[in-house]
């Protein structure tokens, strides 16, 4: 009898949870950003160049952005001036002008709010704050002030995405770590975060971290936002601490701002420039909305052909998540290698901010270089990045850009071309046949297979003769890759080492070839291929051994055919 009540309780325990399960869809929402006008605009026109220029997968990944465009959760709280509001990340809404807020109602029906203004944000927090229409009357979750201990059961909720769509998710957990200190995710000296483990994925961001709580109508208060996921060990997530986010929508709500020190703001910058552990990561709060619409695509493409192995596959995350994201981060990273010296930060040295009407200019020198040129100004609140010197948008000089739609052409390319080959001695035609793979802008690798008809030295004798030779090669080369709208044009030079066969001369059988040359190719993108024509002049030698000792025979020729690039995306 007395085990038939425990089970009972833990039945009863179990059905009060899952109860408040159920209602506590009530308080918790979806949060789906709006891009402002201006960025939809340049993003439609960046999207129109990335597919002339051959980069489909790039236009697709735009299209589906602006389409669908970023969600993350958030909750309702009242705030101690009566009202409701609704908090979630401040990375959440980074990129939006205003958000629609959608509630999942008992009938399974959804109520959306559109068009909601951001009130306030705190990228060094990671919150924003979120006002709601008049007649607004969603359930509200009550902020937790109790300490929230080792060990301690809490619940996660929210909207992670599956399959690119929101998807509610109540989980459980426990408290690992109630005071873990992580610089690069939140300051210490702001506060401490909590680990826990209740599962969180993308889209979770922004939605409440749960302890059950009698004393409070949902049953549960809030102890905290979920913010971070560590991607390389389970179970191990992170909740910015619900004293933040009481004090954040206090001072929100009240008027109180952070006060918009450019003095402060330029050392809060320098100071990230020399953090070794985020990188280029860390400036990416500095990095304006104006700024990615202006330079965000000419970063882009900077950043990707530029960044090591590992930036560079960070930020075609961040470009294929959301490509204003991606822009953003490049961005930071164009400026932040101008800072850096064999992987190590320079010392800086800047400016008084000099006053330029509603921005700042500030000289910043790093060490041994030269000075560059930095603009701030007010967006969102806060001081952000709107100009910075090494960073210039299409046509702003002809020496800098050449054309308003000229540019370095894709890296990464597969070259497949084969043509007639004309060796001036002979005057009889040949043929070749050359794969070629190209990469970081300038340097390519291949190999391939030619016929032609040279002179060669006879045995015992001053004299030649003509004779047909094969040759398979390997080589290497460099080139400039430049395309102006969808035409591209790429000058090169090349170095070719092979194994010559000759044949129906006596003696004369396997010799090695040292060629070396350049030329030219031109062709047109469509979509991601671009069928081009090549001219190359090239110097051969041949080298081989006869009776009479070593010797050369050599060749110069000219090759025009037709090739075939595939742009790897």
């Amino acid at each position: 009898m007395k085990l038939k009540k425990i089970f009972s309780i833990v039945f009863a325990a179990f059905a009060i949870s899952l109860a408040s399960a159920e209602s506590m869809r009530d308080y918790v929402c979806v949060v789906r950003s709006n891009l402002p006008e201006k960025t939809i605009s340049f993003l439609k026109d960046y999207r129109n160049v990335m597919e002339k220029a051959g980069y489909k997968s790039y236009a697709e990944q735009i299209d589906e952005y602006i389409k669908e465009g970023t969600f993350g959760s958030g909750f309702t709280i009242r705030a101690n001036d009566g009202k409701l509001y609704v908090v979630t990340n401040c990375h959440v809404v980074e990129d939006a002008g205003t958000v629609n807020l959608i509630y999942e109602n008992e009938d399974g029906s959804n109520s959306e709010y559109k068009d909601l203004k951001i009130l306030a944000s705190d990228e060094d927090i990671d919150i924003a704050l979120i006002s709601v229409p008049q007649g607004f009357s969603r359930k509200a979750l009550t902020l937790s002030s109790r300490s929230v201990n080792d060990a301690d059961e809490v619940w996660a909720a929210g909207f992670p995405s599956l399959k690119g769509n929101p998807m509610w998710q109540f989980s459980r957990g426990t408290v690992t770590n109630n005071r873990a200190r992580i610089d690069e995710l939140l300051s210490s000296d702001i506060s401490t975060l909590i680990q826990h483990s209740a599962d969180i994925d993308s889209g979770n961001s922004g939605g409440p971290l749960l302890m059950a709580d009698s004393s409070v109508p949902a049953s549960y208060s809030v102890v905290g936002i979920n913010t971070w996921k560590a991607v390389s060990r389970d179970g191990t997530n992170f909740a910015i601490p619900a004293k933040v986010i009481d004090s954040f929508v206090s001072n929100a709500v009240s008027g109180t701002k952070k006060s918009v020190n450019i003095d402060e703001r330029i050392k809060q910058f320098t100071n990230a420039l020399k953090d070794e552990d985020k990188t280029f990561l860390g400036l990416a709060k500095f990095v304006s909305n104006e700024m990615i619409s202006q330079v965000g695509d000419e970063a882009f493409l900077s950043a990707v052909r530029t960044a090591s192995g590992s930036m560079r596959e960070a930020l075609m995350q961040l470009y294929a998540y959301s490509p204003v994201s991606g822009m953003r981060y490049s961005i930071a990273y164009v400026v932040w290698s101008e800072f850096q010296k064999n992987g190590k930060p320079l010392d800086v040295a800047y400016s008084e901010p000099e006053s330029t009407g509603e921005n700042w200019t500030v000289k910043l020198t790093p060490q041994g270089r030269k000075e560059l040129t930095s603009v701030w100004g007010v967006e969102q609140g806060r001081l952000r990045l709107f100009e910075f010197s090494t960073i210039r948008a299409k046509g702003t000089s002809i020496w800098e850009r050449g054309h308003e739609d000229f540019d370095i052409a894709d890296p990464f390319l597969i070259d497949l071309k084969g043509g007639i080959l004309y060796p001036f001695a002979t005057k009889k035609m040949g043929f070749n046949i050359e794969f070629e793979y190209s990469m970081y802008d300038f340097i390519t690798f291949g190999a391939g297979f030619c016929s032609e008809t040279v002179n060669v030295k006879k045995e015992c004798s001053s004299t030649t003769e003509e004779a047909k030779q094969n040759t398979i090669y390997v080589g290497a080369g460099l080139q400039l890759p430049l395309w102006i709208d969808s035409f591209v044009v790429i000058p090169h030079a090349n170095v070719q080492l092979g194994f010559a066969n000759f044949f129906d001369i006596e003696n004369h059988s396997s010799k090695t070839v040292l060629s070396y040359g350049g030329g030219i190719k031109v062709g047109y993108i469509i979509n991601s291929v671009c069928p081009m024509l090549t001219v190359d002049y090239m110097h051969s030698t041949y080298k081989g051994t006869l009776s009479s000792g070593n010797e050369e025979w050599p060749s110069n020729s000219l090759r025009v055919g037709i090739g075939l690039q595939v742009l790897m995306q």
